[in-house]
């Protein structure tokens, strides 16, 4: 399959699912991001925070926005995102009714893993840190290891998925349909939250003046809002592999002709 073919099916499935299942999906969307925001907010009482980070969270939703591992200080609570990612694996599997106990313990370990991968990042970040006399490459090795940080459980999530559900091999292809899926989604993701708690939850929440009000209130509503992004990452983690079978099955039915 071309790319520039994969990137117009990839873009309309996403628009077809979305007119399809989001009304019958939504609440288990609901569901599953609830808990994930539960677990989030219990774990950031528990980690740590340096004291001359910059970053404060002002809700749930900022842990899925920014990075609050600083200096040689790490914060487990940056695992929230792919706490998110576990449940939308979930949500994944669920739809062609492959939730079993096998798959579902496959999916822990893979978060397990990415928990003690984001760790190992964030440990070699700061090893080159102190390691690399030249800025330049140090800065370079700092952006790898965020984008390694960021896609890395995305990417192992969404092989996860398809090892669970159908079992197929993978190609070099597909890895790089998948990656730049994700990119994009993700960013637009990042963008629509951004807009979203620029032009609404401030304007919503201008009223409580409590920080504790204000970050169970804007949880709440970013618990929402995340919801909607569920079955988008479904797509983006499933549909290069899908596309894929689908332009095989394609090809061989035009050489049978």
């Amino acid at each position: 399959m071309q790319y520039s073919t994969f990137f117009k099916k990839q873009s309309a499935a996403i628009i077809d699912i979305y007119q399809e299942r989001f009304a019958k999906t939504i609440w288990q969307a609901v569901l599953l991001t609830g808990i994930s925001f539960i677990i989030t907010a219990v774990i950031s009482n528990y980690t740590r925070y340096d004291q001359s980070a910059k970053n404060i969270p002002v809700s749930v939703l900022s842990f899925f926005s920014l990075r609050f591992s600083f200096n040689e200080t790490y914060s487990i609570v940056d695992n929230a995102k792919s706490i998110f990612i576990f449940f939308v694996s979930i949500f994944s599997i669920s739809q062609p009714g492959k939730v079993t106990f096998k798959n579902i313990a496959c999916l822990v370990a893979i978060l397990f893993i990415c928990c003690l991968l984001d760790l190992s990042f964030f440990q070699l970040k700061g090893q080159l840190h102190h390691g690399i006399d030249n800025r330049y490459l140090e800065r370079w090795s700092s952006a790898v290891i965020y984008i390694l940080r960021l896609y890395m459980p995305l990417v192992l999530f969404a092989l996860t998925i398809q090892i669970c559900t159908s079992g197929a091999k993978f190609k070099a292809r597909n890895i790089i349909f998948l990656f730049i899926t994700l990119y994009f989604f993700n960013e637009m993701t990042f963008l629509v939250i951004s807009l979203v708690r620029t032009c609404v939850f401030e304007l919503l929440l201008c009223q409580f003046d409590s920080k504790t009000s204000h970050f169970i209130a804007e949880s709440i509503l970013g618990a929402g809002l995340m919801a909607l992004f569920v079955i988008g990452y479904h797509c983006a983690m499933v549909g290069p592999f899908v596309l894929e079978e689908e332009a095989v099955e394609d090809a061989e039915e035009g050489f049978d002709r």
